[in-house]
């Protein structure tokens, strides 16, 4: 009779990545528009996350080319995204509370790009494109200004018209897609109770419950959300915006101050400068898993 077995993981998804924005980056952004996204990239070989390609600078490669996660084409995406939250002392409405949108970008690699990972010894990574030579980069110092071809598309969704009289032809609109997560902390906040009476968590590691004021049990409840798809690149970043960010006239990124609107932001991703300051935690992010 064969004995029980542990089962450490699930074979149809990978183990989660945790894509994060740059350390330091509520210093970059401060003051920027609302409008300029935050991104969120895979960790490099330090853990931090890589803000830049790992070709970035070599030949027919931008220095400034993104660091976009590899994904195989094709395959299922979870991600983990967390609610931005975090509380404030002295203020009107001392529990913070932001909505950000999300967007999805894919990038496809070409076989030239997959060779020279292979001869360098770096991570072997996915390719669906052939190699050719691109349209150069005039900015560029004159040694570098040639460019390889690596065409970049974010998540769209189709929007049908009005069904059409007699037989004029079905146009279906194609839309950049954004998620918002419009949910709040009070679709989750109150706690199950244990035998005990106490109430029980859902969450732990998130958000401190000692940060969060008069309702501590926040930090133990369910602030992330799932989002499933396909792939549709062999390469992916997530970026970030405020939800407000194209109203007539929006705040910028700030993360300091009463009331300032991306504090929660910088509470969950970044160190919240807003105060008590913390360290940028490398397990804390949005979570991606792949699967078949």
């Amino acid at each position: 009779m064969t004995g029980g077995m542990n089962v450490l993981a699930d074979p149809q998804f990978s183990v989660a990545t945790v894509l994060r924005p740059f350390v330091g980056f509520e210093d970059v952004y401060a003051g920027k528009a609302a409008t300029v996204p935050v991104a969120f990239h895979p960790p490099g070989e330090d853990g931090e996350p890589a803000p830049l390609d790992p070709g970035a600078g070599s030949a027919g490669i931008s220095q400034n080319l993104l660091g976009y996660a590899p994904v195989p084409m094709g395959a299922r995406i979870v991600l983990y995204i967390p609610h931005a939250i975090t509380w404030q002392d002295n203020v009107g409405t001392p529990i913070l509370e932001t909505l950000y949108t999300y967007s999805v970008h894919w990038r496809i690699r070409n076989l030239q790009r997959y060779k020279h990972r292979m001869r360098t010894g770096g991570e072997v990574r996915p390719y669906h494109s052939p190699s050719f030579e691109g349209r150069p980069d005039t900015t560029a110092p004159a040694q570098s200004q040639a460019r390889a071809i690596i065409p970049a598309a974010t998540r769209t969704v189709i929007v049908e018209q009005t069904e059409p009289a007699g037989s004029a032809q079905q146009v279906q609109h194609l839309r950049r897609e954004r998620m918002t997560l419009t949910t709040t902390y009070l679709d989750s906040a109150d706690l199950p109770l244990l035998p005990s009476g106490v109430s029980g968590e859902h969450m732990q590691g998130v958000l401190d419950p000692g940060a969060m004021g008069a309702f501590p049990q926040i930090a133990g409840s369910s602030i992330f959300m799932p989002f499933e798809f396909r792939c549709e690149g062999d390469e992916m970043l997530v970026v970030a915006n405020r939800s407000d960010a194209w109203g007539d006239t929006p705040d910028p990124w700030t993360f300091d101050g009463t009331s300032a609107p991306d504090a929660p932001f910088s509470n969950v991703y970044g160190r919240n400068v807003i105060g008590p300051t913390q360290p940028a935690l490398k397990g804390l992010g949005i979570y991606m898993f792949m699967g078949d």
